[in-house]
Formats: C-alpha cells, structure tokens, sequence
C-alpha cells in the first residue's frame, strides 16, 4: 500500500489570529501565503529553517526577498536568531506527532511479543505457581494480576505477587522486551544526571547496565535483582567529580521533569545527551547544546512558560566536535 502524504495540522479560526490580520492588513493575500508556505517548508525541515530569505523567496518562485523577510520578522509569527528562524507551534506539533508514532511502534512490538507467547504457551492449561511468566491482560489492556494486587495484602495473593516479582526480572533479562529496557535505561540515566551529577552521567550508564547484564541481573548470592533505580542510586562512577552545578541542576530537573510530561513537546532525552556545557556567571547562564532545534525550542518553551526563575538565560548551539 502507498504511504499517505505527511500532513500538518493547525488551529482552526487561525485566519483570525491578530498577527495574521496584521499581516494581511499590511502584505495582503500574498503575505498570507508566504506565511503557509513556510510554515510548511518548517514541518518538512523539523520546524526551523537558515534565514537565507532570497533562497526562501527563490523556492516560492513568486514571492520576493524582502516579503519573505517582513513575513518572518515584523509580524511576531515566528522567533528568530542571528542565523536561523523557527515555529514553536510547529515543533510542538512535530514532536507530538513522533510521540504518537513512537506509541504505535512500541504498541506493535507488545503485540508481536503478546502473539508470540500465545502461539508458545498451551492455551487450554492454566499455569501452576512458579512456573509461568505471563499476565492476563484485562480488556483495557491492563495487568489483571498487578490490578488485583494493588487492593490486597502479600499474604491474601501470595501467587499474584510471587508473579508480579518474576515478571518484572524477566522484563529485564528478556530480548523480546526491548521497549522495557530502554525505559529502565532512561531512568537510570536520570538518576545518574540529577541526582548523582556524575561527570560521564551516558558512559556511566553505558558501564553500570553492562555489569549487571552480565550478572544476569542478581547479587551474588543468586538473589534476582528487584529494584534498578535503587541500585543505580548505590552505583559507584569510574571518574570521580561532577557535571553541573548544583543550583542549576535543581532548576534544570525541574524543566526537566515539565518536558517529561509532554508539556513541551520536545523529546526528554534530549535535555541529558544534547546539552554539552552550562557557564554560570552569578544569575547569568549559558546552555550549549550540540542540536540547534533542540536549544531554540527549550529557549521558546521556558520563555513562553515563565520557567526561567531568577536565571538570566542564553541558549547557544555548537557542533560536538
């Protein structure tokens, strides 16, 4: 089947935006539809593009340089640097449109896992204690047995329980559960970020799930490990120092802890890998980020929110060398 085109969507009642009055006061029809063409152009580039406004005008083919340049400058319609503009509206759109696709993904992957334990599991026999690794989903898509177990004791559903525990083991050592571990993965991650502040918070991470992999994720006496957050917290760095400073950390989880709830539209993940360097000056920070979309659209969503605090902020882009 053909893959349908890509599409973007925007708010409805949009024409009676006042900016957009504004601009077709002033540019007409012709402003208008610059300003649509280039919101385009951004959703196909990942919502920012280089301020070259006579290559802009160039690919319209009709419009001129100096259109282009009032559409993206004078009207307040997007936000700009020295060098590049962008949409925060169409970054936010962008991404909450990868995190759909990434729900989908990651829905395929436990249905093929579901089917695949279906098709190896004898479907008329009801498992006996100790011996099986799955859970009865309920028809919302819950786990029926860590449902169950939520409203009761450990001594009323000793079974339940004893399951519960196996399965969150497996979930580790398993294969088929790849989703599972890059979430574990990123919540080790964190915790290696703010809360320990380790120096190399991605190669301690790299060292800390490689140890423990190869110990089948148990101590040595054989007894499975339960709780990878609290062991991550008990972990011990290669390199002894620090990242960041403190008081900026603490306000950067909090920013953090905003962008995890899909507040921002942008990626979590990226706040950990992508920032390179902070320099504090007093109330005076600088955040370098080897990705530019991921810099402007931190800079535009603290902005817009009012999260910077008493921090004076600059958001600057530089290629990891």
């Amino acid at each position: 089947m053909k893959e349908s085109t890509p599409y973007f969507s925007h708010d409805l009642g949009a024409r009676n935006d006042p900016k957009l009055i504004q601009l077709q006061m002033e540019m007409g029809g012709v402003g208008l539809g610059i300003y649509w063409c280039l919101v385009e152009m951004l959703w196909e580039n990942g919502g920012m593009l280089p301020k070259n406004y006579k290559n802009l005008a160039f690919s319209l083919r009709w419009a001129k340089e100096l259109q282009v340049k009032r559409v993206v400058e004078d009207f307040e319609l997007f936000q700009f640097s020295d060098e590049t503009f962008f949409s925060p509206s169409a970054m936010r759109r962008i991404a909450a449109r990868q995190r759909v696709s990434d729900a989908k993904r990651k829905a395929g992957v436990e249905s093929g896992v579901a089917r695949n334990s279906a098709r190896k599991s004898p479907a008329a026999d009801p498992p006996e204690s100790g011996t099986s690794d799955e859970h009865v989903l309920n028809k919302n898509g819950t786990d029926g047995a860590q449902a169950l177990s939520k409203d009761s004791t450990d001594d009323e559903h000793p079974f339940i329980n004893k399951i519960n525990k196996e399965n969150k083991i497996n979930k580790i050592n398993s294969s088929s559960s790849f989703v599972e571990q890059e979430e574990e993965k990123e919540k080790v991650l964190s915790i290696f970020f703010f809360e320990k502040n380790f120096a190399q918070p991605l190669k301690e991470l790299e060292r800390f799930w490689n140890y423990y992999e190869g110990c089948g994720w148990k101590w040595r006496d054989d007894r499975p490990i339960e709780n990878i957050e609290a062991v991550a917290r008990q972990w011990k760095p290669e390199n002894e120092g620090t990242h960041f400073d403190r008081d900026f950390l603490d306000w950067y989880s909090m920013i953090y802890s905003c962008v995890l709830k899909g507040a921002a539209g942008i990626d979590p993940h990226s706040l950990m890998v992508q920032l390179l360097s902070v320099s504090r000056t007093g109330h005076n920070l600088i955040l370098i980020y080897n990705n530019q979309q991921t810099a402007a659209a931190l800079s535009s969503f603290v902005s817009e929110n009012k999260l910077a605090g008493e921090w004076q902020l600059q958001w600057k882009f530089k290629q990891a060398s």
